[in-house]
């Protein structure tokens, strides 16, 4: 709850500052799916006519949508005073919206704001919103994508309860609380990604998620309430971690297909026993029958998985002796195995090491890793959540290209490099966190991400590479700090919606200029 207040606190400076900016700044854009399923861009603001609004205290208030349009962006400045909040119910039963964006700057989103919408498609909230009401989108039964920016930090009461079509959430980074009945029966929800500042899941937020099938909690969550994931009937895994404290009644209730992974000894095999859930240890290690290996000066190194095992995790000993290496193509093309886990002690990943897992979903790579070897995990198209140790400091070459159903990857923090081709083809990634040490980024390296909305680039980087960010459809913001001093050919190539954000006479605003990009100074962007 401190973490939350904080956050909050945060934030809310940050509004203030981002509303002062506002005028100065063009609006972003509002996507529109279109008959191919991709989303098209709308950058002008909806007319000021279409909304009815009041004043207080010099800010704005839209009490109601009146337009006929079905493709909206709600103005976050009209007549010249800032739009400060959407107010309860504004485009509630509203028949006509398909596409609902809302311009930076504005502060507030009130309770049910868009019940019961039944032709609502799309939502897109940006980073200056810090509060979301309850039920905000509640029986919109057509609404299949929403992307929450990095200002909410409570996923409100009934936000999207009743969503049948929801597919795919995007919550912003900063979310502290899923709130009861958050997500309750949305029906199409096939996987949910939570940041690591969550640390509460209240009572019924999943509950009848059908088609949920893998979880990840996020270490620092405390509490699951009553219900929480109870008839999720398609849920096959969740890991829960040892920070997990307190968990209510029937919490995964009805999951028949339901395997808890954990750690041995803590809070969650506990509630496992004593409820009857089937629980796997995270520490159970896969036996060494399992592996085909050699010895090299008292260490191991596996040379290929034998199993047909759906949960590997790697022994950190064989006879005795320390498992150091995953060798060139251990797992190559495993049909089976759907979750990694690599323990502490091993040193090196080699070359295609788990390329061509068709149905792998999950992997955790322990800070003991340093090297990473070219397409690790090149072709793994189930995979969706990455989580790499703090050791490796080169993302090599093909890493995860071709990963289309990677969502997430946390990286170590002395990353310098990212090679060519790292993360090309990764078509659902949309956000990443830089390394603070990042020094490089190879040519290809983002190619073909295009749910890739906004990068910040670290303000140690000194050069990115030929189509670096090429046919990256939804790219709209590209932060570029003044470091960078080399940039290759065609960096956003085809990525037509993008705006270079850069420090006035700096490398990357003469790149801009040259190649005709769109770009503004950062300080506009403050």
């Amino acid at each position: 709850m401190q973490a939350c207040i904080i956050a909050f606190l945060v934030i809310m400076a940050i509004v203030l500052a981002v509303m002062i900016n506002t005028f100065k700044n063009e609006s972003p854009a509002v996507t529109e799916q279109t008959e191919d399923g991709t989303f098209a861009s709308r950058t002008e603001p909806t007319s000021a006519e279409m909304f009815e609004y009041e004043e207080r205290g010099g800010l704005l208030y839209i009490t109601k949508y009146i337009g006929g349009d079905d493709n909206v962006l709600v103005p976050s400045m009209i007549d010249g005073k800032s739009v400060y909040e959407i107010a309860e119910d504004a485009f509630s039963n509203n028949k006509i919206v398909k596409n609902v964006a809302f311009a930076d700057g504005i502060g507030r989103l009130g309770f049910h704001l868009f019940d019961s919408c039944p032709n609502l498609n799309y939502i897109k909230i940006p980073d200056s919103v810090y509060y979301i009401g309850n039920g905000l989108a509640m029986n919109c039964k057509k609404l299949e994508k929403v992307d929450i920016g990095d200002g909410v930090t409570i996923m409100g009461e009934y936000a999207f309860s009743g969503c049948l079509s929801l597919g795919r959430i995007a919550i912003g980074k900063n979310v502290c609380q899923i709130d009861h009945d958050a997500f309750n029966s949305c029906l199409s929800l096939t996987e949910i990604e939570l940041p690591d500042t969550v640390t509460a899941i209240k009572y019924h937020a999943f509950y009848g998620c059908t088609s949920l099938v893998d979880v990840v909690i996020p270490d620092g969550l405390t509490l699951i309430e009553d219900n929480a994931f109870c008839f999720c009937s398609n849920l096959e895994s969740i890991i829960v971690p040892s920070s997990v404290k307190k968990m209510g009644d029937n919490v995964f209730g009805e999951c028949h297909k339901l395997t808890v992974y954990g750690d041995s000894g803590s809070y969650i095999e506990k509630y496992c026993v004593e409820n009857g859930y089937e629980f796997r240890s995270q520490s159970d290690e896969t036996p060494a029958d399992r592996f085909e290996y050699k010895v090299d000066n008292g260490r191991i190194k596996i040379t290929k998985y034998i199993g047909n095992d759906d949960v590997v995790i790697i022994p950190k000993e064989i006879d005795g002796k320390p498992v150091t290496g995953i060798g060139e193509r251990a797992f190559f093309q495993n049909e089976n195995v759907e979750i990694i886990i690599v323990q502490n002690g091993v040193e090196t990943i080699e070359f295609e090491a788990f390329a061509k897992c068709a149905e792998l979903k999950y992997v955790r790579i322990p800070d003991s890793v340093t090297y990473l070897g070219n397409g690790a995990f090149i072709n793994c198209y189930s995979l969706k959540i990455a989580e790499l140790g703090k050791g490796v400091t080169t993302l090599g070459q093909c890493l995860f290209s071709e990963c289309y159903n990677l969502s997430s990857v946390s990286m170590g923090k002395y990353v310098s490099m990212i090679e060519h081709h790292a993360f090309s083809g990764c078509c659902s990634l949309k956000n990443i966190s830089l390394s603070d040490n990042l020094i490089e980024i190879k040519y290809n390296a983002f190619c073909g991400c295009r749910e890739l909305e906004k990068i910040n680039l670290p303000s140690k980087l000194r050069t990115i590479g030929d189509y670096a960010f090429g046919e990256c459809a939804a790219l709209s913001s590209v932060f570029i700090p003044q470091s960078v001093s080399k940039m290759g050919k065609n960096i956003f190539d085809l990525s037509h919606s993008v705006t270079v954000y850069c420090c006035h006479g700096s490398y990357a605003e003469r790149y801009a200029k040259e190649n005709g990009y769109q770009y503004k100074y950062l300080s506009d962007a403050e």
